[in-house]
């Protein structure tokens, strides 16, 4: 990270072809690192080089396809550049790949619940973790059916193990916020509902930037309905900012 930190210094001082040539260098080496390449394109960007920005964000997909953030940054400058039709499908592959549009149906276990039997359910999905620790939605289920059974401390651990995995899992945060408060950590569940409203914000500007996308593509319609959308999931922000400043200015 040395030749990181030496661009770095040289962007602080203003000497960008310094810069731009010690990322360059960086990137040489570790073609994966997210800070060197995203600098680069800020300083392409600061140079109105549009598509030496898309470029380099274009390659921080391919290292990094799951970032939503990405995703919806590079939507912005396909925007810029004109390019609509590619603008558009990277907003939606940024809303379609969120983890809360992923719920894999398992009538079994839901049926357990169903029948007020969680000790059973929890038997179950623990089963089913053993052979693939890191799913998501077994993960936020499990995490479910222990809160709803009342061991906060072990549902806690299991939210904090799926967002460790799924950042942006927008439903574990707020359930994370929400365990929280039921042990009184106040300063942790407002903590976790800020995270939240900053998930449903870039969830909403995906939203926003394939409205603009569509609208400029000629597909008024589409437009519409895809800002309907994103209005009803802005609106979860408002609640979230709210429930965090209760928190924070609790005396």
């Amino acid at each position: 990270m040395a030749l990181y930190a030496l661009g770095h210094c040289y962007e602080r001082l203003a000497k960008l072809p310094q810069a731009v040539e010690f990322y360059q260098d960086c990137l040489k080496f570790k073609n994966y690192l997210q800070l060197p390449r995203q600098r680069l394109a800020a300083i392409y960007f600061k140079n109105n080089q549009l598509e030496k920005t898309a470029s380099e964000y274009e390659l921080l997909r391919s290292e990094y396809p799951d970032d939503i953030w990405t995703l919806v940054t590079l939507g912005h400058l396909h925007i810029a550049v004109g390019r609509y039709t590619h603008a558009a499908q990277t907003f939606n592959t940024a809303i379609l790949i969120h983890p809360d549009n992923f719920h894999v149906e398992d009538d079994h276990i839901d049926q357990l619940i169903d029948d007020t039997l969680p000790y059973q359910a929890a038997e179950q999905l623990e089963y089913q973790l053993a052979e693939h620790p890191e799913r998501a939605d077994l993960l936020l289920k499990h995490a479910d059916v222990l809160a709803m059974l009342g061991d906060t401390e072990h549902a806690i651990s299991q939210y904090e193990k799926l967002i460790s995995i799924r950042p942006d899992c927008l439903e574990a945060t707020v359930k994370l916020g929400t365990q929280f408060l039921h042990i009184h950590d106040e300063s942790s569940a407002a903590h976790q509902f800020n995270k939240a409203v900053e998930i449903n914000d870039r969830i909403v500007d995906a939203y926003i930037g394939l409205a603009t996308a569509e609208k400029l593509a000629g597909d008024t319609s589409g437009a519409l309905t895809t800002l309907s959308l994103g209005a009803a999931i802005d609106a979860n922000s408002a609640f979230l900012l709210a429930q965090t400043a209760i928190l924070q200015f609790k005396p």
